[in-house]
């Protein structure tokens, strides 16, 4: 029995990782990745790849609609941006690779069109936090540095 497709991206999400640590226990909640995040942002990417097909884009809305933006995405972009490792760098190179279709323009034809540019701003106004710049910039400045010679 095949699983609805919010179903299976859902379960794709919770194994990116997640808080741990608690205000009651004195514990600042820190990030944590899933053991097998890699893997989970590369699923993602072949859903979204798939969902560029089709009209309604259902994969965007449920990723939406769950919040993975601000859940896990960005965490795992400030957790990983520096790049000290090479899966680091891969984890950080995947996520990147799934921000850029969700963030993409709206085409005027676009079904949902109200809910869909909703969603692109509550994106766009996410990346204006200042933790989040500072790890894209460091990001793009490390991957577009030219050796001096």
């Amino acid at each position: 029995m095949d699983l609805p497709i919010s179903e299976r991206l859902l379960n794709i999400c919770s194994s990116l990782g997640g808080f741990e640590g608690t205000p009651e226990s004195g514990e600042e909640a820190r990030y944590v990745l899933g053991d097998e995040c890699l893997d989970c942002l590369r699923d993602l990417k072949r859903y979204l790849r798939v969902d560029d097909n089709s009209e309604d884009k259902p994969v965007l809305r449920v990723l939406g609609e769950s919040n993975v933006l601000n859940g896990d995405l960005l965490p795992i972009l400030l957790l990983t941006c520096r790049g000290n490792t090479e899966d680091e760098e891969l984890i950080c190179a995947a996520c990147i690779e799934l921000l850029v279709p969700m963030t993409w323009p709206l085409e005027p034809q676009t079904p949902n069109r109200a809910q869909r540019l909703k969603l692109l701003w509550e994106y766009k106004y996410a990346f204006l936090r200042k933790d989040v710049l500072a790890a894209l910039w460091s990001i793009l400045t490390r991957w577009l540095a030219v050796e001096y010679r």
